[in-house]
């Protein structure tokens, strides 16, 4: 891991320190991502299932994870994580509810009347990374404002690992947060399925 102290560094070091890495803006991967993209547009979760076979070895019949998945997962996490997750929700929800907009009414004139209102989207689509660890706290931070928020539909997807499966903890506390959807894919097939609503 590189390490810098920004008081110690001048213009040239902290441009360069900020720079996005080479491979973000490769050419060949932007337009990789546009083939992606424009294939599950075409061939909805067809592209999805191929693509998932062809990047992380795995071969899906179903996309989405069944809600008793979810329930067992739950039901079988160790007391220990339960409760993590629990304290870790109830911390999210009341700093979120603090930042609830309030609907805001004025006279401005007698008889005019000017209102801000503030409404949830309808659906929200939550990415989960996969990898080397389940990261259960970028499912909470994702979820939980979202549900805070009312939005109604909350639809996670995530990478399987290699036995096909999303991680047990991801499931469990998508069950825990109320997530509505759950689909076992990533990467970039993942973003154009929640996008185009395959």
């Amino acid at each position: 891991m590189n390490k810098f102290i920004w008081e110690n560094m001048d213009l040239v070091e902290r441009t360069q320190a900020l720079a996005r890495p080479y491979e973000l803006s490769d050419p060949s991967k932007v337009e990789l991502v546009k083939n992606i993209l424009l294939e599950v547009k075409l061939k909805g979760d067809d592209a999805v299932k191929s693509f998932t076979s062809m990047y992380d070895n795995v071969n899906l019949v179903n996309l989405r994870v069944a809600n008793e998945d979810l329930e067992n997962a739950w039901l079988n996490l160790p007391k220990k994580e339960k409760n993590a997750i629990k304290v870790a929700i109830s911390n999210i929800e009341k700093f979120h509810i603090s930042q609830l907009p309030q609907d805001i009414e004025i006279e401005t004139t007698k008889g005019v009347f000017c209102r801000r209102e503030t409404r949830a989207l309808q659906t929200a689509g939550l990415y989960v990374p996969g990898g080397t660890a389940p990261l259960v706290s970028t499912l909470l931070m994702l979820a939980v404002p979202a549900k805070v928020a009312g939005v109604r539909r909350r639809i996670v997807v995530s990478p399987p690992g290699a036995n096909g499966k999303i991680h047990s903890s991801i499931l469990a506390a998508a069950y825990i947060c109320g997530v509505t959807d759950v689909f076992s894919c990533g990467g970039a097939q993942a973003i154009a399925a929640l996008s185009y609503g395959t």
